[in-house]
C-alpha cells in the first residue's frame, strides 16, 4: 500500500455517546442562536451558517465512519455522496470560522471583497481537490470492496492545523486590534 494510505476496515471503535452528546450540542446551540434575533450581524450570520453546516458535516460523519469501519457494502454512489459530502462540510464549515475570526479585526471587516475572495478561493481549492476523489484516489478509494484512505485525509488535517496555527499567531501579535 503507497504511503499516505490506510485501510480502515480494521475494526475501529467509535464513541457513539460522544456523536449523540456532540450533535445534541450542536443542535443546542443552533436553537439558541436562532432564537437571538437581536443580533444580525455579519458575525451572526456567518456563526449561524457555521453551525447548520457543522450539523449537516457531523451527520455526513455518522455514515462516514459505518462504511469506514463496515466495509463498502454500499453502492459506489452513496459511498461517493457520503464522503465528498463530509469533505465538503469540512471544508466549508473551516473556512467559515476563518472569516468569522477574521471579522473580529475591524481593518478586515471593512475589507468585504477581500474576505469574499477569500472565501471563494477556499472552497474552489476544496471543490477541486475534494469532487474528482473517485477519480484521483486522493481523499479515498475503494478497492476489493475496502475503503482506503488517500493522502488528501492527511492533507486536510495538516492544512486546519496550519490555519489553527497561523490564526493563534495572528491573534497573539494582533492582539490590541480585537474588537
Amino acid at each position: 500500500m503507497p504511503i499516505g494510505r490506510k485501510d480502515y476496515r480494521m475494526g475501529v471503535n467509535y464513541n457513539y455517546g460522544l456523536w449523540a452528546f456532540s450533535l445534541f450540542f450542536t443542535a443546542f446551540l443552533l436553537v439558541l442562536t436562532c432564537i437571538n434575533h437581536s443580533r444580525e450581524t455579519k458575525r451572526y450570520q456567518i456563526l449561524k451558517l457555521s453551525l447548520w453546516i457543522l450539523l449537516a458535516n457531523q451527520l455526513f460523519d455518522i455514515f462516514r465512519i459505518k462504511v469506514r469501519c463496515e466495509g463498502v457494502m454500499y453502492a459506489p454512489q452513496v459511498v461517493y455522496v457520503i464522503f465528498v459530502g463530509y469533505y465538503l462540510t469540512a471544508a466549508t464549515v473551516m473556512t467559515l470560522i476563518i472569516m468569522y475570526m477574521l471579522l473580529q479585526f475591524p481593518q478586515l471587516a471593512e475589507r468585504e471583497q477581500f474576505l469574499h475572495t477569500i472565501f471563494f478561493l477556499c472552497e474552489c481549492t476544496a471543490a477541486i481537490l475534494i469532487l474528482p476523489t473517485n477519480l484521483t484516489g486522493f481523499v479515498y478509494s475503494i478497492e476489493e470492496n475496502r475503503f482506503i484512505s488517500g493522502i488528501g485525509d492527511e492533507v486536510f488535517f495538516a492544512v486546519r492545523l496550519i490555519v489553527l496555527i497561523g490564526f493563534l499567531i495572528m491573534v497573539w501579535t494582533c492582539r490590541r486590534f480585537l474588537a
